[in-house]
């Protein structure tokens, strides 16, 4: 996966989540701090992965 599909992909999940936060104000924020641990991980990882390509 290119690093703009994980782009992509990971502001569709941002998208989804506000819109279910209107739906359920009452989410689990735990959940959502570990979507976003798990996407500085894999940005991260796409980042060492191109500077290793330069």
């Amino acid at each position: 996966m290119s690093s703009i599909e994980t782009v992509f992909m990971n502001v569709v999940h941002e998208l989804q989540e506000n819109i279910a936060s209107f739906a359920a104000p009452t989410r689990d924020l735990n959940k959502k701090r570990t979507f976003k641990q798990k996407r500085a991980q894999e940005n991260q990882r796409i980042t060492l992965a191109e500077n290793q390509m330069l």
